[in-house]
């Protein structure tokens, strides 16, 4: 523990304070009560300066205590966390604990010390990645009151702070087989070939008479029909544009994070059906996530996920579209996630054209909450005309773009970030049962 400073205390000012008014008691009556009154103030005076010095020295000593931080090893991004302090010493005054200042909310700083015990405040991460606490300070009164004494514990902890999918798990209700989803989700009946069989039942009303199993029901003599269920195995890669456009902000949460809260929840379903799942970010560097199988796996998708970067660079969407080419042989479904701006449909329909060659593509592409507010608020002057005007020339040229794709046979869709896990899941099932891949 370090002695950081040593400062004049409320108690020491107050005494001052009061010192200051009996220096005019000598100005006041006769010469005889002149000298005595300088006197007294003489006397006063010392008595305050020595034992101020007095407890100024005291107050140099270091306290024997000891402060012990338990940090979570992982925290959710934008969810409140208690941190616990414990400490042993017998101590009254104020603990400050040192968190980065720039990436986290706290409340319940600082803490109140009464004895040894245990403490704690509430914390929230803002930030995804390493989040590294220095040291705790403490704030004490000297022995005798006359100085507050700052003291510093050194105490480095580590935390890492992953994406907020707790949240957006719990905001659905999904069952052991994921068939209750969000609002908005509906499970399209399956039909045709590309599902895989999975036992034999009695037929039932509203069965199709083509799921009959002829050669069981003339052995039971009842009628029996085949039960069917989505196929497993197949490949889902998440193609995550990391560029500048997904810095964008809405709900004091960016882009990016709000794809990448909805791409780990969908990677949770595809692997919970069996499907392998891979991931590519691109912008400014590639992350590049070959596609693996089973449950066990989304585990170390978030831990490889959970400090990946957004780049200010604009995304080259080719680029991105050759590499998983390269990578990724086997025909899979591909989930581009993105935010365009007015330069860039053109390339990104020339970058999913490539990957329809091999893939079946869906587009998700996002764009900002205030452009939808924009279009309802009143107009009462010319910069919301012109706000409004923009806004509505903006969104008609994203649905053009969006039309443009569905009718060259991709799934794509122009909405906002909290549209974003709807449409993913939406889109996931309908592809799985109607057997498109």
């Amino acid at each position: 523990m370090l002695l950081i400073s040593r400062t004049p205390s409320r108690q020491l000012l107050f005494g001052v304070g009061l010192l200051l008014p009996l220096a005019f008691l000598p100005i006041l009556g006769s010469d005889a009560w002149h000298g005595m009154a300088v006197g007294l103030w003489l006397a006063a005076l010392a008595l305050l300066f020595g034992v101020v010095a007095f407890d100024f020295i005291f107050a140099g000593a270091i306290p024997s205590l000891t402060i012990k931080r338990k940090l979570p090893e992982r925290l959710s991004q934008n969810q409140w966390t208690t941190i616990h302090l414990s400490l042993d010493g017998h101590v009254c005054g104020q603990l400050f604990d040192l968190h980065p200042t720039q990436e986290v909310e706290a409340k319940g700083l600082p803490i109140q010390l009464d004895g040894s015990g245990d403490y704690s405040y509430q914390l929230r991460a803002l930030r995804r990645g390493e989040l590294r606490f220095e040291n705790t300070e403490l704030q004490l009164s000297s022995p005798w009151g006359f100085w507050r004494r700052v003291f510093r514990y050194r105490q480095i902890s580590i935390s890492s702070v992953y994406p907020d999918f707790i949240s957006l798990l719990q905001a659905l209700a999904i069952n052991s087989d994921q068939r209750q989803l969000l609002p908005g989700v509906h499970l399209q009946p399956r039909r045709g070939a590309g599902t895989e069989f999975l036992q034999l039942r009695d037929f039932r009303i509203g069965d199709s008479l083509r799921n009959i199993d002829w050669k069981a029901t003339s052995r039971y003599r009842l009628p029996i029909a085949k039960e069917f269920h989505e196929e497993s195995n197949q490949h889902v890669v998440i193609l995550l544009d990391a560029g500048r456009g997904m810095r964008a902000i809405d709900n004091g949460v960016s882009h990016f994070d709000h794809a990448l809260n909805a791409a780990l929840l969908l990677a949770w379903v595809a692997l919970h059906q069996g499907d392998c799942l891979g991931l590519l970010s691109f912008a400014a560097k590639s992350h590049w996530i070959p596609p693996k199988k089973g449950r066990q796996e989304w585990n170390g998708l978030l831990h490889a996920v959970h400090d990946l970067p957004c780049s200010s660079d604009a995304p080259d969407y080719i680029t991105a579209a050759r590499e998983l080419l390269q990578r990724q042989q086997r025909r899979s479904l591909v989930v581009l996630i993105t935010n365009t701006r007015d330069d860039m449909p053109e390339e990104l329909t020339r970058a999913a054209l490539m990957l329809q060659s091999r893939h079946l593509v869906m587009i998700a592409d996002l764009h900002e909450v205030a452009l939808d507010q924009a279009l309802q608020e009143p107009v009462h002057d010319m910069a919301s005309v012109l706000r409004k005007a923009g806004a509505t020339e903006f969104l008609q040229q994203r649905r053009s773009q969006i039309e443009k794709m569905n009718y060259m046979r991709m799934i794509s869709m122009d909405g906002t970030p909290e549209e974003l896990p709807t449409h993913l899941l939406q889109n996931y099932w309908r592809i799985k049962r109607a057997g498109m891949l």
